[in-house]
């Protein structure tokens, strides 16, 4: 495997470059990430320590008030029996602890109870169900002025809600101390039936006393705690059935659903609408942040449990995203890229340069080379400023400028393979079937006479260029000039499927090329000459024709020379452009044409019907169609032996164009025969006796 010099020494630059800079940003990124990963442990710890010092403060709060009212039923200065004064104190207490949800008694003797309650909107309302006389609990919710208290609701017989059947007062019944229960969903706070609250239950003599407080409050902090970027901090309960639950969230609409049979209840942890929680909790992980996944992004999170409280068994999670820790260092490590990418860059523009000096100019002269190959001859002189390379590049030059001059008198094609076999040209050739074209000027040889050669020779080069630009365009091959005639053809050496429509398009668009030089050779002073084009579609025998010494790529054959007949037999017919029936009959589907005549051209005993090419179909005018549709049944008519509806169809014709010379002709023939009838051996075979 050959490499090239550029490639070298761009490749040895950009391997240096792309080594030193990517040892030197993993170092970097490792040194960066750990520092990140360091930094976001430390915000994690101070968040975690955050919460729980929040949460400390609002159990510290139902703690105290428990402890305060404890003494007071103690020291007598609050009396079980007394529910009144009980609610009143419980009211004056809510005021001044804004945390508290409630605070409530119990009576242990007959179920009697009262409350002071806090709603969703900060409004406090007292409660007291009373057993009444006929021994059934009645509940009654109060209004407070100063310190009376005012009915507000009433309602009998509410044994359900029996405070002694509630498992907070369950579990303290019978205990020596004070306890926390599990997080519950709050039972008769009106708007805060969606909020999980904990209660703080005191046992004492006659009942219980508990100081409750909801979440929503922790729920809020969370919500405006700032945890890096995107992170955010939650709180899970562990619970004594084994599972879990999130009682903290900053979106507290995730902690609850719909009860199968009302209310609300609590979600589990693994079931949450936060996917995080889920994945984090996965990985039980300690104290040490962990990395996971969770929706296709990135995160590192921790449990910190919460401390110095036994009975809660509560741990503080804290979630940040992956990006938010590396965001730094990944943007670092973007800029050293970036730096790194400019330095390569600015190394492969230096590398170039010098390359440039050598290797340009050598791949420059292989692509000439190989452009040679396929007869792009186009001059490319060498810039090159290395001497050697320029003289190299100079006999390229020299090359294509001789090929240029060869490929003028063989056609391209035949250079072009040659070039690609690699093989001497050998006389030979194959069968194929061709369209062959001859033109030739009409009057150029009396018009010769009269012209100074110089001038003649301008004339006839800006006309052959013109004829030959077009055939070479459309896939054909020139074959020869011969003075002013035109020899191509098409099918050879390069296969071309539709070579007879090709050739009559060529005819037609080579008439109307030549309408354009004469109009410019009548603003000149010279001769307005017109062509005569004859088309033939046949098999010939084509290829290198000639000595050892010289060869010339050309067709012969019959099918050859009636082209060129038909070429000549214009000038009888007072038509531009006549091909024959093989041709017309690959064509007709796409060219407008009128049969001549059947004719016998000198040397040929057959006879074959000719046309007039007027126009492809496409392009063709109303007039054109009507010319070929009278001609056509009038030439019907004419070999029909039918004189008097021949002539009078080749009549209709002068009349649309009344210098036709092809009805003109046709109807003196017809004449004549219409005078002299002709044998019943007569084939319609017009021949002729001049070229």
């Amino acid at each position: 495997m050959r490499v090239s010099f550029r490639t070298i020494l761009v490749g040895c630059l950009i391997a240096f470059l792309i080594g030193t800079v990517s040892v030197v940003s993993v170092l970097s990124y490792v040194s960066s990430k750990r520092s990140a990963e360091q930094l976001a442990g430390r915000v994690i710890d101070e968040v975690s320590l955050r919460v729980d010092k929040e949460i400390h403060s609002s159990l510290d709060v139902a703690v105290t008030q428990s402890e305060i009212t404890e003494r007071l039923f103690a020291s007598g200065a609050l009396d079980v029996k007394d529910l009144r004064k009980l609610a009143l104190f419980f009211h004056d207490a809510m005021q001044v602890h804004r945390s508290l949800s409630y605070l409530s008694f119990g009576r242990d003797s007959d179920g009697s109870y009262c409350h002071a309650a806090r709603d969703a909107a900060g409004k406090l309302t007292i409660r007291a169900l009373v057993r009444e006389a006929d021994g059934k609990l009645s509940l009654t919710d109060f209004d407070r002025a100063g310190s009376e208290l005012t009915p507000i609701l009433h309602e009998a017989d509410k044994e359900e809600n029996d405070p002694r059947k509630r498992a907070y007062y369950t579990a303290a019944i019978g205990k020596t101390r004070a306890m926390w229960t599990e997080t519950y969903i709050f039972f008769g706070l009106a708007g805060a039936l969606d909020i999980p609250g904990v209660t703080y239950a005191t046992p004492i003599t006659g009942g219980v006393l508990t100081a409750d407080f909801d979440l929503r409050a922790l729920s809020q902090l969370l919500a405006t705690l700032r945890v890096i970027e995107h992170g955010y901090a939650f709180v899970v309960e562990e619970r004594a059935d084994g599972t879990r639950r999130v009682i903290a969230h900053p979106d507290p609409a995730l902690l609850t659903r719909p009860a199968a049979g009302g209310g609300r209840e609590a979600v589990e942890a693994r079931t949450i609408g936060d996917a995080r929680i889920g994945a984090l909790l996965a990985r039980t992980p300690g104290d040490v942040p962990v990395t996971f996944e969770a929706d296709g992004t990135s995160y590192v999170g921790s449990f910190r449990p919460l401390s110095q409280r036994g009975d809660l068994k509560w741990s503080i999670g804290v979630i940040v995203p992956e990006a938010d820790i590396l965001g730094e260092v990944n943007a670092t490590i973007r800029f050293q890229v970036l730096v790194g990418a400019i330095a390569v860059a600015v190394a492969i523009l230096l590398a170039l340069f010098v390359a440039a000096l050598v290797a340009g100019p050598l791949r420059a002269i292989a692509r000439e080379a190989k452009a040679v190959g396929r007869m792009e001859l186009e001059p490319k002189p060498s810039e090159a400023r290395v001497s050697e390379v320029a003289m190299l590049g100079e006999a390229v030059e020299d090359m294509k400028a001789s090929l240029r001059s060869f490929r003028k008198f063989v056609p391209s094609d035949i250079v072009r393979m040659l070039l690609v076999s690699g093989k001497e040209a050998i006389r030979g050739g194959e069968r194929r079937t061709l369209t062959i074209f001859f033109s030739d000027l009409e009057g150029f040889t009396s018009a010769a006479e009269r012209l100074p050669p110089e001038t003649l020779v301008q004339l006839l080069g800006e006309y052959l260029e013109a004829m030959t630009d077009q055939i070479l365009a459309s896939g054909g091959t020139v074959d020869k000039y011969i003075g002013d005639a035109i020899m191509a053809f098409w099918n050879a050496p390069s296969t071309v499927e539709d070579h007879a429509l090709r050739a009559c398009t060529i005819a037609l668009t080579n008439q109307r090329r030549l309408a354009e030089l004469r109009e410019s050779w009548k603003e000149r002073g010279l001769p307005a000459f017109k062509v005569r084009i004859g088309l033939n579609t046949g098999e010939a025998f084509v290829g290198n024709i000639g000595s050892e010494a010289r060869l010339d790529y050309t067709a012969i054959g019959d099918s050859v020379n009636l082209a060129s007949r038909l070429e000549g037999l214009n000038k009888y017919f007072g038509t531009d452009i006549m091909i024959s029936a093989s041709t017309f009959a690959l064509v007709a589907g796409e060219v407008l044409a009128r049969p001549l005549d059947r004719v016998s051209v000198k040397g040929k005993a057959e006879g074959v019907m000719v046309y007039e090419l007027l126009a492809l179909r496409a392009d063709a005018s109303v007039a054109q169609r009507e010319l070929a549709r009278e001609h056509t049944a009038a030439v019907e008519a004419y070999l029909a032996m039918e004189w008097d509806r021949a002539i009078t169809g080749f009549r209709r014709v002068l009349e649309q164009r009344p210098d036709d010379k092809p009805a003109t002709s046709m109807i003196e023939r017809c004449e004549t025969l219409r005078a002299s009838p002709p044998g019943a051996d007569w084939d319609g075979v017009y021949r002729m006796t001049d070229k």
